[in-house]
């Protein structure tokens, strides 16, 4: 199988994910995805598959983890700030907004700022419009901005 030809390959671990989503398997899609997301935190397609699957506590939890593993890693963290910031967990946002805002120099802005900018705009949005009523699963299904 292509699993076994690349076992470092994140295209497989989707595959699977997706075909076990189709078989409503979503303890086995979860495993899958989260395998893609250790091997690819970057993958959109990986996240996106995740977020179908896991509840918000799950996504935190795992997402932290995967920062632990991979500290570059921009997208998870962009999801976990979204996250903070839908339950006002400002300390957390904090921690997350500094390490996205960094600056290679001073005179250069921060690679991601705009998306830091749009979560944020986002996130107003939704409190002046009170869209959520933080049962999660509105909230993953949104996620998918950050990815």
């Amino acid at each position: 199988t292509a699993q076994r030809k690349s076992p470092e390959s994140v295209e497989p671990e989707i595959a699977l994910g997706q075909l076990a989503l189709v078989q409503n398997d979503r303890s086995e899609a979860r495993t899958h995805f989260e395998k893609a997301v250790e091997l690819n935190p970057e993958n959109g397609q990986a996240l996106q598959g995740l977020l179908s699957v896991q509840k918000q506590e799950q996504t935190t939890q795992f997402l932290g983890s995967v920062l632990n593993a991979h500290p570059e890693a921009v997208r998870p963290r962009l999801i976990l700030l979204q996250l903070a910031l839908i339950d006002g967990d400002t300390e957390t946002a904090d921690e997350l907004t500094a390490a996205l805002m960094e600056r290679s120099a001073e005179s250069v802005a921060a690679p991601h700022e705009h998306l830091v900018a749009d979560l944020f705009l986002l996130q107003q949005a939704r409190q002046m419009l009170g869209l959520f009523d933080t049962d999660g699963a509105d909230q993953n299904r949104l996620l998918a901005f950050a990815v």
